[in-house]
C-alpha cells in the first residue's frame, strides 16, 4: 500500500467515524426527546385523571345540594300548609263545638 492510499483510508475512516458520531448524537437527542415526551404525556394523563375526579366531586356536590334544596322545599310546603290549614281547622272545630253547645 502506498502512502496516498493509506491517507485516503484514514480520511474515509475519519469521515465514517464522524458520521457515526453524528448518528449517535442524533440518537441520543431523539431518545432524550422521546423521554421528555413520555414524561409530558404521563403528566397530562395524571392531570386528566385529577381533573376528572375534581369534576366528578363538583357534580356530586351539586347533586347533593339539589337534593337538599328539594327536601327543604318539600318541608317548607308542609310547614306553610300546616300553618295555613291548622288555624282554619281549629276555627271550624270551635264553631262546630259552639254550635253544638248552643243547640243543646
Amino acid at each position: 500500500m502506498t502512502e496516498q492510499s493509506l491517507q485516503n483510508a484514514v480520511e474515509r475512516l475519519t469521515q465514517e467515524i464522524g458520521g457515526l458520531r453524528a448518528d449517535l448524537v442524533r440518537k441520543d437527542v431523539y431518545e432524550s426527546d422521546q423521554r421528555g415526551r413520555d414524561q409530558q404525556l404521563a403528566d397530562q394523563r395524571s392531570d386528566h385523571v385529577e381533573l376528572k375526579q375534581h369534576v366528578e366531586k363538583i357534580e356530586d356536590q351539586r347533586a347533593a345540594e339539589k337534593k337538599a334544596a328539594e327536601e327543604r322545599r318539600v318541608s317548607d310546603r308542609r310547614l306553610v300548609l300546616t300553618a295555613l290549614v291548622m288555624p282554619v281547622l281549629m276555627l271550624l272545630l270551635q264553631l262546630y263545638l259552639a254550635s253544638q253547645s248552643g243547640a243543646s
